[in-house]
């Protein structure tokens, strides 16, 4: 299909030292946008507080393409945070993210853009023949694009692809931070929006090291643990408090009923059992619980009263 019915497109990179290849990387970005006849473009660059040069290279290249939009954290904030910059500073309603690492390949912006004309809200990119090391990388990322798509109910094979193309009114009514930018396409599915993942180049990484590898392993199963409650309570939290309650108060209950049961024949004497202390416990527990979700229920009605969060989309 004709990628020139966009004619406006944000591309949206975020940068942590990688002084060695992002000027080449903005080079093959900016080559790929005019060769799309795309009526009007920008490049976003956010510097997540880089400290080895990247800055200034990054200057240096804007002094050459006046469509270049620099914005530079005062340290490293992660990833979300500087796509959630990219986002909030981006003016156009087409919006393409990748890493500047130069594995993602830019010539796949207009399969990006192709996908997203065949009615697709937000377009993910899958990295089939992934460039990095078996063990390390694919392994762990294979894992947890199984959990993902598990516990999203959307099934795509590559969570972690920065490179992705996105409506903005898809992405735009929920904040970003921690590690949910991996997250966009299952929390634009709870919302109504069109998803769709092709296949995208994956290249070698020439030069440096990932600077969001790993290590944010334990942070991505937690925030999968959010997206999953996000997407199943968010309008109704007591269900999820209060049932916990619910849970650990019958817990308690039937604690003490056997102590009771227990002390009537004879067999265990209050002093000598633990249940009467942790049926007590259990059960201000659940109590607690419980409050929390009415607490979380009025300050949710709250919201909502004063127009700030509606619980529905239009389509």
């Amino acid at each position: 299909m004709d990628t020139n019915i966009y004619k406006q497109v944000s591309v949206i990179l975020p940068v942590f030292n990688e002084v060695d290849c992002i000027e080449k990387v903005l080079e093959e970005v900016f080559s790929e946008l005019k060769k799309l006849n795309l009526n009007s473009f920008e490049v976003i660059v956010v510097d997540d507080g880089s400290t080895d040069g990247s800055n200034k290279v990054l200057k240096n290249f804007q002094t050459k393409e006046d469509k270049l939009r620099i914005f530079t954290f005062a340290r490293n904030f992660g990833q979300s945070a500087a796509l959630a910059c990219g986002i909030d500073n981006a003016n156009f309603e087409i919006i393409i993210t990748l890493d500047s690492d130069g594995q993602n390949n830019p010539k796949d912006f207009g399969r990006l853009l192709n996908s997203l004309d065949e009615g697709n809200d937000v377009v993910s990119g899958w990295r089939k023949n992934r460039k990095d090391s078996k063990f390390l990388r694919r392994l762990p990322s294979f894992l947890a694009n199984k959990l993902i798509s598990n516990w999203t109910n959307l099934n795509l094979h590559d969570y972690g692809c920065t490179l992705k193309c996105y409506r903005r009114k898809a992405i735009q009514s929920f904040p970003i931070y921690g590690e949910i930018h991996r997250f966009l396409p299952a929390y634009a599915s709870f919302q109504g929006a069109k998803i769709s993942e092709i296949e995208v180049d994956h290249r070698p990484r020439l030069t440096g090291v990932s600077k969001y590898g790993i290590g944010r392993t334990q942070r991505v199963i937690l925030d999968i643990l959010v997206a999953r409650a996000q997407s199943k309570f968010s309008m109704r939290p007591m269900h999820l408090l209060g049932g916990i309650g619910i849970i650990f108060s019958a817990l308690g209950t039937l604690f003490l009923l056997i102590s009771v049961i227990l002390k009537i024949s004879g067999s265990w004497d209050f002093v000598d059992s633990p249940l009467p202390v942790v049926g007590g416990f259990t059960i201000i527990f659940g109590l607690q619980m419980i409050l929390i979700g009415l607490l979380a229920e009025f300050q949710l009605r709250l919201v909502m009263r004063e127009g700030k969060l509606k619980p529905y989309v239009l389509k």
